[in-house]
């Protein structure tokens, strides 16, 4: 297999969160090591500030189909990957958080009636 053929299959994974942040630093590692600078391709983008957004990771993602495959560009995505889910984890937290609450103030109101 090819640096660019495992390159890309480094970024499906991303994509698809099928590969940790943990094993995608260390897979980029191995590929960096076993191809030099064969690894990544050049790719030049302007990273942007949190907060991120679903559409900005949708421009991250366009961006891979038309080759984009730096390291840095990789590092990015996964960072974004990343942020945004655990924005959403930390939502069906606060939303279960909320629900439970509701549940109590419900039980608590039924109890003092009696």
């Amino acid at each position: 297999m090819s640096a660019t053929d495992e390159s890309i299959k480094l970024i499906r994974k991303i994509l698809n969160n099928s590969i940790s942040e943990k094993d995608a630093l260390k897979e980029l590692d191995r590929l960096e090591m076993m191809y030099g600078d064969e690894a990544f391709t050049a790719c030049d983008f302007q990273k942007k500030e949190k907060p991120w957004s679903e559409d900005y990771y949708e421009d991250l993602k366009n961006k891979c189909i038309t080759g984009a495959g730096s390291k840095e560009f990789i590092i990015h995505l996964l960072e974004v990957r990343e942020y945004l889910n655990q924005k959403k984890r930390n939502g069906r937290i606060f939303a279960g958080a909320a629900v439970l609450i509701l549940v109590l103030v419900v039980i608590f109101v039924i109890f003092v009636r009696r």
